[in-house]
């Protein structure tokens, strides 16, 4: 039977403005848990653009690597659900 999981990104392969569904395949994580953190406002890097969402990929990166204290970011969203 075919695997029904998207393929995932490496963080190279991301484009410089990334949107909920690339993210989301970067991370692994379902496209509705990451709009979930977008609303609560954890993820570093966001904004909307009319009705959707976009991320600053260079941003979002780089708060994976050494967060920021005030915006913890979908990691700590992610964990808060374990």
């Amino acid at each position: 039977m075919p695997s029904t999981r998207a393929a995932t990104l490496s963080a190279g392969d991301l484009p410089a403005v990334a949107t909920v569904d690339e993210i989301a395949a970067f991370e692994r994580v379902d496209a509705r848990t990451l709009r979930t953190a977008l609303e609560a406002g954890t993820v570093p890097g966001a904004f909307r653009r009319g009705r959707s969402w976009r991320i600053v990929t260079a941003t979002y990166l780089r708060n994976l690597e050494a967060p920021e204290p005030a915006t913890p970011g979908l990691s700590r969203c992610l964990q808060d659900r374990s």
